[in-house]
């Protein structure tokens, strides 16, 4: 269900970052590699692209806050 369903989409960004800026984002990345061990972890959406406004993917929010606390790159899976 887009998520302009349940909240305004600037709302959800902002609370999703709120939720982010908890977190340790070095602890985090370690446990993710710590439970895919040894694969590297792979951040799953069932969402179809492409994205839009109304159809969108939290999880690209997840692979933006990677690369912005810890500069790695969170690349767009292309099967």
């Amino acid at each position: 269900m887009p998520r302009s369903t349940w909240i305004d989409d600037a709302s959800f960004e902002i609370g999703y970052a709120q939720q982010l800026a908890a977190l340790d984002p070095e602890r985090v990345w370690r446990e993710l590699h710590a439970l895919s061990m040894p694969a590297e972890p792979i951040l799953c959406c069932w969402e179809v692209p492409p994205f839009t406004a109304q159809n969108w993917c939290h999880r690209r929010l997840v692979a933006a806050w990677f690369e912005e606390q810890l500069g790695v790159t969170v690349p767009e899976w292309r099967g």
